[in-house]
């Protein structure tokens, strides 16, 4: 309710109103490159001043390179957390796949 009128007037009354702070939130945009996940992906909302964990993990025969926090390296983590969040963020992983293994001189015995 946004407005309330006393009509007719004849004696004293009295209002009340309760108000609540709004909750601010802020969005974490996770995305990974081809070669792993990264989890939760996409656009997370978080509560201001709380705190949000990602957890970063590549596919077989792929390892993590990279993770970037706002366009800064962060080195190749498995689990980044973001703490006491009070603004957007970005979170990206970046994988590379591993040398084949290769297997030379293989002889079969009977």
């Amino acid at each position: 309710m946004n407005n309330y009128t006393f009509t007719n007037v004849t004696a004293n009354h009295s209002i009340a109103a309760s108000f609540r702070a709004a909750t601010v939130s802020h969005t974490i945009t996770a995305s990974a490159g081809v070669g792993g996940t990264i989890d939760p992906s996409g656009v997370v909302s978080v509560d201001d001043a709380s705190s949000r964990t990602f957890a970063i993990a590549p596919a077989p025969g792929y390892t993590i390179a990279d993770v970037l926090v706002d366009g800064l390296s962060v080195g190749p983590v498995g689990v980044y957390p973001f703490v006491n969040v009070t603004a957007d963020h970005t979170i990206s992983a970046i994988f590379k796949r591993l040398p084949a293994a290769r297997v030379r001189n293989w002889q079969l015995w009977e």
